[in-house]
């Protein structure tokens, strides 16, 4: 049994979203071995078998990771896991009804070269697309709106991205991959939604994410101090698993519209880096140092921190707070620790 099912926060996720749209559908989800997708894949698969939700297939999933906790789901017969290369030189006529494509990594250290990630985030699309037969995801980035987005920045926000900076080609990939799914939506019978993650986390960060977040759970948890890099002052916004799920699902409600409709999903709450590191080492009684390092490379982003009106109309909520949501993570973490599991 993965180690997600020991969460009451898992465990009240896939009894709550309402998964009977997938009923009788072929799912794929690209990059299922990431953070989100792994999330996701785990909250469809147990959901459908607890809701009754019967599909046509076991859920596809594409990843490279070969010590993901979604293996354990594998050995249960709920999902298959491949590498994507498969479905792009497969028979296209065998059409998935739901496509989630969340197959490319948000880590700074993990960034690829810039043709690797439009390779991802743009040439693949066009294939994606044209099997899937119902509802195309597109798992964006809040990095899209560039470096001076204001506060709860929303959708209609059009945002400056310098190419030189070491981490423009991830969003600008993005930014490519939605404007290609704008042109595909307006002929093609698949509903598009381009679903724009903020700062997103729970049961699942690896230890190889050097992102703040990522550093500090484990930090606190293997040896007890938390070193800050910078002042902390860098502001953003950190949404649990969990509510990112419930947003797709809420998301998945909607109607066919023409064009590829766009939506923030992230936790309109502003939160510093250092608010962050502060209730890590609350919870686990962990050391807070400074480590000022002239070599670190920050987020050109100050601030991302998205408005949600749009989410919210479609009667989402955020219902994870921060406290709770590092919580579940350092449970998580003791327990896959002493299972050896991520």
């Amino acid at each position: 049994m993965t180690l997600l099912k020991h969460s009451n926060i898992f465990e009240n996720l896939i009894s709550e979203i309402d998964l009977s749209f997938l009923k009788q559908g072929r799912i794929l989800i690209c990059g299922g071995t990431g953070l989100v997708g792994g999330y996701l894949a785990a909250a469809l698969a147990y959901g459908c078998r607890e809701q009754g939700v019967h599909l046509a297939s076991k859920i596809l999933v594409t990843g490279r990771r070969r010590d993901h906790h979604l293996h354990n789901l594998e050995r249960e017969g709920l999902l298959q896991i491949t590498r994507i290369e498969s479905i792009l030189n497969g028979d296209a006529r065998s059409k998935f009804s739901h496509t989630f494509h969340a197959a490319s990594p948000a880590s700074p250290n993990e960034y690829l070269d810039a043709s690797t990630l439009h390779f991802l985030n743009h040439d693949i699309l066009k294939k994606l697309v044209g099997i899937t037969s119902e509802s195309f995801f597109y798992f964006s980035t809040g990095e899209v709106y560039g470096t001076q987005a204001p506060l709860a920045v929303d959708e209609s926000h059009k945002g400056v991205i310098t190419s030189l900076a070491t981490r423009a080609a991830y969003p600008i990939s993005k930014i490519k991959g939605e404007q290609l799914l704008q042109g595909l939506a307006e002929g093609d019978k698949c509903s598009v939604k381009i679903m724009r993650l903020f700062h997103t986390f729970g049961p699942g960060v690896s230890p190889k994410d050097p992102r703040a977040f990522s550093t500090f759970l484990y930090q606190a948890v293997e040896d007890g101090t938390l070193r800050l890099r910078s002042s902390g002052s860098q502001v953003r916004s950190f949404l649990h698993l969990a509510d990112t799920i419930r947003g797709i699902s809420r998301i998945s409600t909607r109607s066919h519209h023409a064009g590829a409709e766009v939506f923030n999903v992230g936790s309109p709450i502003p939160v510093s880096i250092h608010t962050f590191a502060d209730v890590v080492a609350e919870l686990t009684k962990a050391q807070l140092t400074y480590q000022s390092q002239t070599d670190y490379e920050l987020s050109p982003n100050n601030m991302l921190v998205p408005s949600v009106g749009k989410l919210q109309s479609l009667g989402w909520e955020q219902k994870i707070g921060l406290t709770e949501s590092i919580q579940d993570v350092l449970t998580w973490l003791k327990l896959s620790q002493s299972e050896k599991q991520f």
